[in-house]
């Protein structure tokens, strides 16, 4: 849980809707979710 959480403020954080982010954790690899999430890091 505590994980998933830290995904997702990390996701709001840059400007992401976590909705979002936590649909593709469930439908794309994990990998993928996280680049598109540090995209423009």
């Amino acid at each position: 849980m505590a994980a998933l959480m830290t995904v997702g403020e990390t996701a709001r954080r840059r400007g992401h809707r976590v909705s979002d982010i936590y649909f593709e954790l469930f439908t794309r690899p994990p990998d993928y979710v996280l680049r598109r999430v540090y995209a423009d890091a």
